[in-house]
């Protein structure tokens, strides 16, 4: 990761607040959100770093699966706060 990855913030319209582009570049499994490069676009360019960061089959996988709703993707950040809550 870049230094800039977690200093970059803009409001994610999928969670509805703040997010870092360090979250927004593995968000999925590991791999970047799908919405990325409508949020990105024309602050940083957001096609390059994909393209240097992930491969051709990455990319193809992001983009060919529709994305999870607000509500799913909810329900399972507050999951996963509840596992790092218990494993403290």
């Amino acid at each position: 990761m870049e230094p800039f990855d977690e200093t970059l913030k803009l409001r994610c319209p999928k969670l509805g607040g703040p997010v870092t582009l360090k979250y927004c570049l593995t968000t999925n499994n590991k791999l970047f959100c799908p919405r990325i490069t409508t949020c990105w676009e024309g602050k940083i360019d957001i096609s390059s770093i994909i393209k240097e960061r992930f491969s051709p089959e990455e990319i193809d996988s992001v983009f060919s699966s529709p994305p999870k709703d607000k509500v799913l993707t909810l329900i399972e950040l507050i999951e996963k706060a509840k596992k790092n809550k218990k494993k403290q």
